[in-house]
């Protein structure tokens, strides 16, 4: 059994009796404050009198255990009895941006879960008989960076959100789908309007926003093709146009994710002074006294000095 402090605080005093081996023999609860079971290879637990006592009480009725949860890249004696291993993982997280220098066998430091030592084995390990073009070397790269952090902050449950996002960039050209978008339309407006701290998201802003410029760079594309539809669109108060039996599936459902990522209202531009020559800092007023998205304006300004 590992070993792991706990801690004891007396109702009427401020001394703190430490218990440090497991398994331990606990004072009568009706004596207590305060339990804490404390271990710098495992994460916290406190059961207070004031809060979550009964949870306590209950365990310790049916004869139940807590659950303790070991940290990243703290193995148990059994694994690791000399602590070696776990002093490399240690040493893995002490530098923010050493996630490039990293092997992907090191990572086996962190957790000796089954899913880690798949995971590692088939897509971070690469074989050196089999070629890898530069598109897969990219991809491993991105997976070894959100693996890594996801390993060293206890976040594996984020990992498939990320690989999930990343598929998404990665078939947008090749299947497009307005579904897809709206995946990042709601993480869009989280990042804007949330206040969703550090430590309570499971991916980090700027791991959320890195994938949107990502997918940004790739509709972009689409600018020159979707081009007169876009216009059209603007400056139109119906979508009968749409109605062409020349455009195909994929053109429409380009329009459409266009349409969707970028906020653009139909018929916008019927509201919109363009008078006399048309110059790139007027357009912008009359484009922000509709109340529209940074992004919107700056599509809609594309279309209008025809630089998509």
């Amino acid at each position: 059994m590992n070993k792991f402090e706990g801690v004891c605080i007396k109702i009427g005093s401020t001394e703190i009796i430490q218990l440090p081996i497991a398994p331990c023999i606990l004072p009568e609860l009706n004596t207590l404050q305060t339990v804490i079971m404390n271990d710098r290879y495992y994460w916290p637990i406190r059961f207070d009198r004031d809060s979550n006592w009964h949870q306590l009480e209950k365990i310790l009725e049916k004869c139940g255990c807590v659950d303790i949860k070991k940290r990243a890249g703290c193995l148990s004696l059994l694994e690791d009895p000399n602590r070696l291993k776990s002093l490399l993982a240690k040493s893995l997280t002490s530098e923010q941006f050493s996630t490039w220098r990293i092997k992907p066998k090191s990572l086996l430091s962190f957790s000796s879960d089954t899913f880690v030592e798949i995971f590692v084995d088939k897509f971070l390990l690469g074989h050196e008989d089999v070629p890898v073009c530069d598109q897969e070397q990219e991809l491993t790269e991105l997976l070894m960076t959100q693996f890594y952090n996801c390993l060293i902050q206890d976040r594996l449950e984020a990992l498939p959100i990320f690989i999930s996002l990343v598929l998404i960039i990665r078939r947008i050209n090749f299947k497009p789908c307005t579904q897809d978008i709206w995946q990042f339309k709601i993480i869009d407006a989280t990042l804007k309007k949330s206040q969703i701290s550090q430590t309570d998201s499971l991916l980090s802003r700027e791991i959320l926003q890195s994938l949107e410029l990502k997918l940004m760079s790739c509709i972009e594309t689409w600018g020159n093709d979707c081009f007169n539809l876009m216009k059209q669109f603007l400056f139109s108060s119906s979508i009968n146009f749409l109605q062409d039996g020349n455009l195909s599936t994929v053109t429409l459902t380009k329009l459409a994710i266009l349409v969707v990522f970028y906020d653009l209202p139909i018929n916008v531009l019927n509201f919109v002074d363009l008078r006399g020559q048309l110059n790139y800092l007027g357009m912008l007023v009359e484009l922000k006294r509709l109340k529209l998205d940074t992004n919107s304006i700056h599509c809609i300004s594309k279309i209008l000095l025809n630089s998509i």
